[in-house]
């Protein structure tokens, strides 16, 4: 693990210790009738967090890349981890022994250890606890070594204090629609190719297409899932590929499909997807690529359509010949819109050409900073004039990128102050190499100034693959059983805090509505960013990867190979396993 990978990644360390010693807090505070020697080592336990704490928490609020330190950390982490799974085991052996009878209470009791009583820790876990205190003590006692290489001070700590408070007061303006800024020449272009097809084949001197594939190149974060989705939205286009009703068959077509191509999608999965958004009947016990081209087939027969396939890739687009080869059996005019960062891929399939797009010129990217980071908060004359000095200087890192001014926008205007301003445009983000870090600065800075428990739950998403459909009370429930979320703030349920730390996350654009479906989606930059502050404690396994890091802690895996999954059982740490493939077993 190199310093790049835990620079932001503090997020694991202080939430687990938090969560620590709440469970030891509730051992000790039950009155138990412990072994002397048992009752010391918690408490020390518990008083070594506390302090270990305390200085992680300082050290999440800057940017750490070094690996002297980053070793640190991930050596408290590892014994903080330990030290919960011993107190967890002493939890599993009481609720054992409730079962079996073995003690005697007058009711199961709700929180994690109130039911202790007399409890006698067997020898092992009394062994396990004594080398956990003693690493830990081991660990904190170099904590005056790491905040002098931090090189903290105190004004730093409460200034980030005062800041946070003023961000829980203010809430995220409504955001008006800005429309495509900066793109309308490329949309008008677009409209004109697909509403008038044979017109632009006269033009180009070709015949008219029976299939229309057009792609929209560009790199990550340039605009090319919204400039798609303002022409799959369009009236016109709404209009012209019409719903095909089929009355005595008692069924509807949809003329129009969204697909969001994601790492573990192959041909035939694309396919199966397109099958259940045009309407047709989806057999999933029918998974050979004949059958499935054929189903297709038959649905999009004598229908013009529209189907939108979202950031194809590599994987994809090897096997693009039998995608065209099924659309083409669509009715002469239909539409494949392509989004790819590929541009050798958009060369070869395009019909007419393909729409590249570049990074926005400086005086529209500004335009485009503004509304997201002022919005219609009136603010006085002489602040605003300062703050728009600071705005251009933040502007100018980030690269005519309009998903970049999104989430840097947005950050700003959740706390409309220029000392928090000047802080993010000093942050250390900026100075990391884009080939180092693998990330784009800006995306970097608008995760580094969450709020801890935001950057927990979004860097735990890295276990989805890429462009998912994520339910959001499915994921607010995993973020409940990971611990993520305490039980105890403000009386509110876990459920609706969950809730609400989701849809700050919405509003800051980590997620984004999932379009024609129900359901959210990370945007492929924020994903990679998940991935790599995660690196640490979440690993997604394919036939492709590397070897399973030890200190995997929530794995993911997408395969079909079952010896891959054979080996999974020798990894003692870890605590959520998330299956993505199909295995095929010999059951001889």
């Amino acid at each position: 693990m190199t310093g790049i990978e835990l620079l932001v990644g503090g997020w694991f360390v202080s939430p687990v210790i938090k969560s620590v010693v709440q469970k030891a807090q509730e051992y000790l505070s039950a009155n138990y009738e412990l072994q002397k020697d048992t009752q010391v080592m918690v408490e020390n336990l518990t008083r070594t967090l506390v302090l270990c704490q305390a200085t992680v928490e300082e050290a999440e609020k800057r940017l750490i890349n070094k690996s002297n330190l980053t070793t640190w950390l991930k050596m408290l982490k590892e014994a903080v981890y330990d030290a919960d799974d011993v107190l967890d085991d002493i939890e599993a052996k009481s609720i054992k022994d409730k079962i079996k009878g073995k003690q005697k209470v007058r009711k199961f009791a709700s929180s994690s250890f109130s039911s202790l009583k007399n409890v006698f820790i067997p020898d092992d876990n009394h062994q396990r606890l004594k080398k956990v205190l003693d690493k830990l003590t081991e660990i904190s006692a170099q904590i005056p070594n790491f905040l002098h290489l931090v090189n903290m001070n105190e004004n730093y700590g409460s200034s980030n204090n005062e800041l946070r408070d003023q961000r829980e007061t203010i809430s995220l303006p409504s955001e008006e629609d800005v429309g495509l800024c900066g793109r309308q020449e490329e949309l008008n272009l677009i409209l004109e190719m697909i509403l008038n097809l044979e017109l632009a084949s006269k033009k180009k001197g070709q015949n008219y297409p029976g299939l229309f594939v057009l792609p929209i190149v560009g790199m990550g974060g340039v605009g090319k899932t919204a400039l798609a989705q303002a022409i799959y939205n369009n009236p016109e286009v709404q209009r012209t590929f019409e719903t095909k009703a089929e009355p005595l068959l008692e069924k509807t077509f949809a003329s129009k499909a969204w697909i969001s191509v994601s790492d573990h999608f192959n041909v035939v999965l694309l396919m199966l997807k397109l099958i259940q958004s045009l309407g047709g009947n989806l057999r999933l016990d029918v998974l050979a690529l004949e059958d499935v081209s054929r189903n297709l087939s038959s649905i999009i027969s004598g229908v013009r359509f529209l189907v939108v396939l979202d950031d194809l890739f590599e994987k994809i687009e090897c096997q693009w010949d039998a995608i065209h080869t099924t659309l083409s059996h669509g009715a002469p005019g239909s539409v494949v819109l392509i989004t790819t960062q590929n541009q050798a891929f958009a060369n070869r399939v395009a019909t007419f050409g393909h729409i590249t797009l570049n990074p926005l010129k400086p005086e529209i990217f500004w335009k485009l900073f503004k509304h997201f980071a002022f919005g219609d908060v009136v603010i006085a004359k002489d602040k605003k004039n300062s703050l728009k000095l600071i705005g251009k200087q933040i502007a100018c890192k980030l690269h005519g990128l309009p998903l970049a001014a999104k989430i840097i926008g947005k950050l700003l205007r959740r706390n409309i102050d220029e000392h928090e301003w000047r802080r993010i445009s000093r942050s250390e983000w900026w100075e990391i190499p884009e080939g180092k870090s693998q990330i784009l600065p800006s995306i970097g800075v608008g995760y580094q100034h969450l709020d801890l428990c935001l950057r927990q739950c979004f860097a735990f998403c890295s276990v989805f693959p890429r462009n998912s459909l994520i339910e959001k009370d499915r994921l607010v429930q995993m973020w409940i059983a990971q611990n993520f979320i305490p039980f105890d703030i403000n009386g509110a349920r876990p459920e609706d805090v969950g809730r609400q730390w989701f849809h700050q996350l919405v509003e800051l654009s980590f997620f984004q509505a999932a379009g024609d479906y129900k359901g959210y989606v990370i945007p492929n930059l924020m994903h990679d960013l998940a991935v790599i502050v995660s690196s640490d404690e979440c690993f997604y396994l394919t036939d492709q990867s590397q070897k399973i890091p030890q200190s995997v802690r929530h794995l993911a895996v997408d395969t079909k190979n079952i010896e891959v999954v054979k080996g999974i059982h020798k990894h003692k740490n870890i605590r959520s396993f998330f299956y993505f493939g199909l295995c095929h077993v010999d059951e001889t």
